[in-house]
């Protein structure tokens, strides 16, 4: 799903990009690939965020039952 939305999304500023291109606005389509290439970052640190949130869950529930296991 999210694989999906960051296809569509690409699509959407390459189009955007395009026709600022085409028409010469070229402060549209420097404007949309700015934008394209920061909504690229933040999901790439969203991602990496998450991940680092999962494995510290992980670690949590695996401490835990270290604890549980000692006497």
């Amino acid at each position: 799903m999210k694989r999906n939305r960051l296809i569509i999304f690409t699509i959407i500023c390459a189009v955007i990009a395009l026709l600022g291109l085409i028409t010469y606005q070229r402060f549209l389509a420097v404007g949309v690939i700015v934008l394209f290439c920061l909504a690229l970052f933040v999901w790439y640190v969203i991602e990496k965020l998450s991940a680092i949130q999962q494995s510290l869950e992980k670690i949590e529930r695996h401490l835990d039952e270290i604890r549980r296991s000692r006497p």
